[in-house]
Parts: structure tokens; C-alpha cells; sequence
């Protein structure tokens, strides 16, 4: 049975592969590829802050020191 976090690593290694191709051909303007650089970056980033919600309180950072919060127990 193959995990979600072994197909994961597995969609992203494909995908690198994908983009260095698209990038090493060359036929693609360096302003294309800032874009779209720019563009999967954003999608990083806009991931990582809709799982966030996802994260138990008790394993969540204060955002100002990187420390656990406190827990209520």
C-alpha cells in the first residue's frame, strides 16, 4: 500500500523533472519562467496556509518566538 506523504514525494519528483525539462530547453523567455516560477511558489504558500488550519493547537508555533503555545490541559 503506497502512503500519501511516498505519493507525494513521488508527485513532486515527477514534477521537477517536468520543469527542469520545460526550463533546460530553452524555449521558454526568461520572463515566462519568472512567472511561472513565481506562480508555483504562490501555490506553495497558499497551501501551506490553508493545512495550517489543519494542525492540532497543541502542535501549533507561536508565530512570534517559534515556540509551542501553551496547552490547556
Amino acid at each position: 500500500m503506497i502512503t500519501d506523504q511516498f505519493r507525494g514525494a513521488k508527485d513532486a519528483a515527477a514534477l521537477m523533472e517536468e520543469v527542469t525539462g520545460l526550463f533546460s530547453c530553452g524555449d521558454m523567455a526568461e520572463e515566462y519562467m519568472d512567472t511561472f516560477m513565481l506562480a508555483i511558489q504562490q501555490a506553495y504558500f497558499d497551501g501551506k496556509r490553508k493545512n495550517k488550519k489543519y494542525t492540532p493547537k497543541k502542535y501549533r508555533k507561536d508565530p512570534e518566538t517559534n515556540q509551542s503555545l501553551p496547552s490547556l490541559n
